[in-house]
Formats: C-alpha cells, sequence, structure tokens
C-alpha cells in the first residue's frame, strides 16, 4: 500500500505512533462531517481559524488522536493528507457495535439498504467482522462551510472527492456501490442517530452520495 510523502500533513495519532499497521487492504470507504465543533472555534476565532477547514486541520494535528485519512474543506475542497493508506486511521468508534449481531436496525436505515438488517450485513459483510470498522476502511471527513455545520457541501467538494475516492477505488478495487461508500451514520447508526432517530454525521441533505457515486461510475468530476 501507499506510504505517507513528505510533503503530506501528518495527524497527531501519526506522529506519535498510535495507529496500527493493516493486515488487508481497505475494503471500502467511510464519509463524515466534522460536524460543529470546528466551526464554532472558527467562528469564535476567524483569525487564527479563518474557516472551520483550518479549524479541524489544527485539531487533528495538534489536538487529536482521533483522525481520517484525508480532509476536505466543504466550501472550497481544499484538501489536506493526514494519514497513510496503510495505517487504521482513528474515524469511527465501536462503542455498542456488538448490538448489531442481536437486533435489526430502524426502518429509516433499512430503506437506505433494502433487504438488510444491520450494518454487519454491510461490505459483504466484513464491515464489522473485525470488531472495528477502522481495520477496514479508509476515512474521509469533510469541514462545513462557514454558512453553518449542518448546511450542504458546496459543489466545489465533489470533484475532490470524487477525485479521492477514484483513486482508492483503482488502488485497493473497491466497488463503487453505496454499500462500499458510506456515511459514518451508515456504518454505525448505533453512534450516529439523535434522539428523533434520525442521522447526524452526515446530516439529512448535507451529502448527496448519490452525485458521488454517479461520477465515480462516469468517470469524471
Amino acid at each position: 500500500m501507499p506510504s505517507v510523502s513528505k510533503t503530506d500533513l501528518l495527524g497527531l495519532a501519526v506522529r506519535r505512533g498510535v495507529l496500527a499497521k493493516r493486515r488487508m487492504p481497505p475494503l471500502c470507504i467511510i464519509y463524515h462531517s466534522t460536524g460543529s465543533g470546528p466551526w464554532s472555534r472558527s467562528k469564535a476565532d476567524p483569525a487564527r481559524f479563518p474557516t472551520p477547514f483550518d479549524a479541524a486541520l489544527w485539531l487533528y494535528l495538534f489536538a487529536m488522536l482521533d483522525c481520517p485519512h484525508v480532509l476536505i474543506c466543504g466550501e472550497t475542497g481544499r484538501k489536506a493528507r493526514l494519514c497513510p493508506d496503510n495505517l487504521g486511521a482513528r474515524h469511527v468508534g465501536s462503542a455498542e457495535h456488538r448490538r448489531y449481531r442481536h437486533r435489526s436496525e430502524s426502518t429509516y436505515w433499512k430503506g437506505l439498504f433494502p433487504g438488510r438488517e444491520s450494518p454487519i450485513e454491510l461490505v459483504g459483510g466484513r464491515l464489522w467482522a473485525s470488531h472495528s470498522v477502522n481495520n477496514v476502511s479508509l476515512g474521509v471527513e469533510v469541514a462545513p462551510a462557514r454558512e453553518g455545520p449542518r448546511r450542504p457541501w458546496k459543489d466545489l467538494v465533489y470533484p475532490v472527492l470524487a477525485e479521492q475516492a477514484r483513486e482508492w477505488v483503482s488502488l485497493y478495487q473497491i466497488p463503487v456501490d453505496a454499500e462500499y461508500n458510506l456515511t459514518h451514520f451508515e456504518a454505525h447508526p448505533v453512534a450516529r442517530t439523535s434522539e428523533l432517530g434520525r442521522p447526524y454525521d452526515t446530516v439529512e441533505g448535507q451529502f448527496d452520495k448519490g452525485r458521488l457515486l454517479r461520477l465515480l461510475a462516469a468517470g469524471g468530476s
């Protein structure tokens, strides 16, 4: 698998050596929103953090051991590589994942994956097989636009997302399919469902996954 280059920014978790090397190539891609934290930091201190992307980048470089492989600005499409592919970046927690073996998911979740009962059936039944999504996935975080943490990602984001996903699809033969390109909520709904039963990370209307999959299928941007 490709290693990190000298021009890449290394996340704090990588520099401290706390991430394990993969035992097998990644099988899927997980797409996240960074949420309101970076947006709030940018709003409170715009001189230090002109955009939520700048705030998120600082957090992953200097404050948090959790990080994605790639961070993208939800406004401009600016991108930073934070972790090499051959390491299992910490971007999806594992708390309560065993519940999926004993219960079916909500009607809302099952509407996204007809015929499936829970995330353990995704990625050919391998998403949670090793008890950690991080072992089998690559993670992309998208920082929100300055308009607000729940606003849709701008048009400029999709060519960058497609370019990154296309690189991984080609390298690791990841299918261009909704089951192998998942939001955090889709992969781990127990951890990313609101009290009202709706998804967050990403919130409804924020990320057009169908648009991304169409770009990938067409081979263009």
